[in-house]
Parts: C-alpha cells; structure tokens; sequence
C-alpha cells in the first residue's frame, strides 16, 4: 500500500511543481539607451531629436488577461556657474517627468509585442539663474539680474509601445506617448541697476511677477529607444 501511494505521488509531482512555476504575471523594466547607441554605431548629429523625457520604465502584465499596469520616470539636472568671469553667472534647472496607468499587450508571432494603454502624465521643471556685472573704470556701473521659473503640468493620454524579443528576457522596443495637458507657468524676475558718477548717483530696482496657463496636446515621438529586461 505505502509503495502504491509513492508511485501516485512521483507521477501527480511534475503536475504539481508546474502548477507552483507557472507564471501569472510577466515584470518588464526598461532604460532608455539613445545615448548609448549614438556612441557604439557612431551616429551623425543629424538624428532625431530625443524628446521623450521618461528615462526608466517599469510595467507588470497578467499573463491570463494581458492587463497591466506601467509607470514611467525621468529627471534631469543641469547646473552652470562662472565663477571665473568677473561677471558672475550662475544656472540651475531642474526637470521632473513621470506618467502611470493601465495598459493592455497583444503578441504578435514569437517575436513582437504592442502594448498600448491610457495613463496619466506629470512634469514639473524648475529655473534659477542671475548675473552680476560691474564695471569700475567707466567711473562706477553695476547691474544684478534675477530669474525664478516654474512650470506644472498634468495631463491624460495615451502611452503606446512596441518591442521585439532577442530572447525571453531582453528585448529592445520604444514608445510613443500622446496627451492632453494643462500647464501653469510662473516667472518672477528682479532687475537692480546702479550707476555712480562725479556728481550724480542712480539706483533703480524692478520687480516682475507673470504668470501663464495654457492648454495643448503633447507628443512624444517613437524615436526613444528602450532596452527591456523581462522577468
């Protein structure tokens, strides 16, 4: 009887461990490579233009359904400062991009993969710059110059992308967004001049404050190129 039930249970085994690794869901994480082929193909400055900002990509998909969820993510930093140069100049930016939703995937043969699906977008980009110029030999002149800039977007859409598989865990693919957005801008600015002479001596101070909300479609051409690790 005990060796009637090891032979059921080795032959229900394989079943069992299938069921168990079965995957329900398929993990996709992608980094946007652009730059990095430009440098191994040696690609002329003459290309498109990459305007896509979302640098990383992650997304999950039920194999079952094919619904899933995807987010997007990319920031960048630029920072400027001459401290060199008599006249100082300092720039700082920042720029925060981002985009989750739903999405739905079609396969197509063994090899090709759509997925397309509507997602909510986020941007928010930050400036600061100033100059400081003077000027003693023309008897005495000095200038300072100020600028804060900040713009908020949001936005929903569609996210589409296209991928083709090298194996069952890299594929390289890219995507193309399109959105309605709603932006709001801010600037503030503040000019300070000052003038010196034998007799007469000038000091001026003005302050700018603007504003500016805008609506418009925005489209990211599938021009990035994305490489993608599934797991």
């Amino acid at each position: 009887m005990h060796y009637i039930r090891l032979v059921l249970l080795m032959l229900c085994m394989p079943v069992f461990l299938f069921s168990q690794t079965e995957k329900k869901f398929d993990h996709y994480a992608g980094v946007q490579v652009n730059q990095l082929l430009k440098q191994v193909i040696n690609l002329n400055q003459t290309s498109s233009t990459i305007d896509n900002p979302y640098l990383l990509e992650y997304s999950v998909i039920q194999n079952k359904s094919n619904w899933g969820l995807r987010v997007g993510f990319g920031y960048t930093f630029a920072n400027s400062n001459d401290e060199q140069n008599p006249d100082a100049n300092l720039l700082e930016e920042h720029d925060l991009s981002m985009y989750a939703g739903f999405c739905k995937r079609h396969k197509f043969g063994t090899r090709f993969e759509l997925t397309y699906g509507l997602a909510y977008f986020n941007d928010y980009q930050t400036s600061k710059s100033y100059s400081f110029t003077v000027n003693e030999f023309s008897v005495e002149d000095s200038s300072y110059f100020q600028n804060n800039f900040e713009s908020k977007s949001n936005g929903v859409g569609m996210d589409f992308s296209f991928r083709y598989m090298f194996s069952d865990h890299i594929l390289i693919g890219t995507q193309m967004t399109y959105a309605y957005m709603w932006t709001s801008e801010m600037s503030h600015d503040l000019v300070f001049t000052h003038t010196a002479s034998f007799n007469t001596e000038t000091n001026s101070l003005e302050v700018t404050n603007t504003s500016m909300k805008k609506n418009d479609f925005k489209l990211h051409l599938p021009v990035a190129i994305y490489l993608v690790f599934r797991f």
